[in-house]
């Protein structure tokens, strides 16, 4: 019972999980670059990526998103999440990782609070 228990633990840490915190935009290794990056446009809208890793579906990175940009907004928001690749980030210091990071799926959009 005790190893199936720790199989499946095992299964779950190495699979899906992509950190829910901001992105450590100074730090090389991989784990600090997933999770969300924001900033605050001029017109006091919020722009937000979420940045996943290999092993995250589509629909989960835009959870995490939709679950940040709700935080940024006490009320409601409106957004227009798109998701794309790590190349098309508008943080530079994050265009330039490893390689094999390149293809690794990001969602992207502007948050407007009500």
């Amino acid at each position: 019972m005790f190893k199936k228990i720790a199989s499946i633990l095992l299964f779950a840490a190495l699979t899906g999980c992509v950190p829910y915190h901001a992105i450590q935009q100074d730090s090389s290794w991989g784990y600090k670059l997933m999770g969300y990056a924001e900033r605050i446009n001029r017109d006091g809208s919020f722009y937000l990526e979420f940045h996943g890793n290999g092993f995250i579906s589509n629909e989960e990175i835009l959870r995490k998103y939709q679950k940040r940009a709700a935080e940024l907004c006490i009320n409601d928001y409106e957004s227009d999440p798109k998701i794309l690749t790590r190349p098309e980030t508008k943080f530079e210091n994050l265009k330039d990782v490893k390689s094999g990071w390149r293809h690794f799926p990001m969602v992207a959009g502007n948050v407007y609070c009500k």
